[in-house]
């Protein structure tokens, strides 16, 4: 049974060793300003918890279109730019001897026809049924989401593969653990 000292020594998981237990769970932190795109603050937000001695991070919710964000400032997955600054975060954390994971992420039928990268993206509001979301409310934008999505199947699989392939990234454009 691990002991309290556990928490500190050298862990294994999968094929990955992680340096403790230590996990720092997946914190939406809209710092990719004025864009999408992962930023210096994103570098040195992720770069200081791996210096603080975070054993595993779960990046913050990695949106995988731009259609289907409601959250403004959410770093995305979708286009080389992305890529490529999601490695500079991931060079600063291995640089820190961390590790660090995507969390792939689309609101589907949350999401709302009015959010600024919605509109820019020029699609749909699309979920895996046409049933509205009930309760809560919005971040950034009046109202709750009570609009009917349109059921479409297909695009959001293909998008978390698409986002999985690009968080993978053929070669080694972002190593993320």
């Amino acid at each position: 049974m691990p002991t309290l000292t556990s928490l500190f020594q050298p862990f294994q998981l999968g094929p990955h060793t992680l340096r403790n237990r230590v996990l720092l769970a997946a914190m939406t932190r809209n710092r990719s300003v004025p864009t999408t795109v992962p930023n210096d603050v994103n570098v040195e937000y992720y770069r200081q918890r791996a210096a603080g001695g975070a054993g595993l991070i779960v990046a913050e919710g990695t949106l995988i279109t731009q259609q289907g964000s409601e959250w403004q400032n959410a770093p995305g997955l979708w286009s080389e730019e992305h890529v490529k600054g999601w490695r500079k975060v991931t060079d600063a954390v291995h640089g820190e001897g961390g590790k660090i994971y995507a969390q792939l992420w689309h609101l589907g039928r949350i999401n709302h026809p009015d959010a600024p990268e919605q509109i820019k993206a020029k699609e749909p509001v699309y979920a895996p049924s046409a049933i509205a979301a009930r309760g809560g409310k919005f971040r950034f934008l009046p109202g709750s989401p009570v609009m009917l999505p349109q059921l479409l199947l297909t695009t959001p699989a293909n998008s978390f593969q698409l986002g999985g392939r690009r968080r993978q990234c053929q070669g080694s454009q972002i190593r993320w653990c």
